[in-house]
């Protein structure tokens, strides 16, 4: 949960469970504030050694509340409640936004893979209709093995 925290910066979530990992977020965003090899070693253990999220956390969100202290994010409680188990839901987020240039540069990055992964898909399914007859698949299909048809059974008058 604090991996997607420090992600997306904003989760939606019920509500103990965001008070419960608006703690451990806070502890690893004061441990980024300074950046030395002990408290990257920490946070990569408490982040189940995630090295892309630990990079973001250390590089782009640490030197953001450097000047803070404390306080680093915000539960907002939801009206609406989660189906199922009538759960209240609260959005968890960061306290300060990441800049207009960077979420415009993460959201490119986002649509040049989703584009890439499209036309992968694409060249894929060109590829199996290539090699695929569909001919063959109209033609009856031989009978299954070990599956003999029963000869029919004489009348007697």
């Amino acid at each position: 949960m604090v991996t997607s925290l420090f992600t997306h910066e904003r989760v939606i979530t019920t509500v103990p469970k965001a008070k419960e990992f608006r703690r451990a977020a806070e502890k690893l965003i004061t441990l980024a504030r300074s950046k030395s090899l002990h408290n990257m070693r920490q946070a990569l253990s408490a982040l189940g050694n995630d090295k892309q999220v630990v990079r973001k956390l250390f590089e782009k969100i640490g030197p953001r509340f450097a000047t803070r202290n404390g306080g680093y994010t915000r539960v907002l409680k939801l009206d609406r409640r989660r189906l199922g188990d009538n759960a209240p839901l609260a959005i968890l987020e960061l306290v300060e936004k990441s800049s207009a240039e960077e979420l415009a540069a993460e959201k490119q990055v986002r649509e040049q893979r989703n584009e890439e992964r499209r036309q992968e898909r694409a060249t894929t399914l060109q590829r199996k209709k290539k090699g695929r007859s569909y001919a063959a698949c109209e033609t009856r299909r031989p009978p299954r093995r070990g599956v003999r048809k029963k000869a029919p059974v004489p009348v007697e008058e």
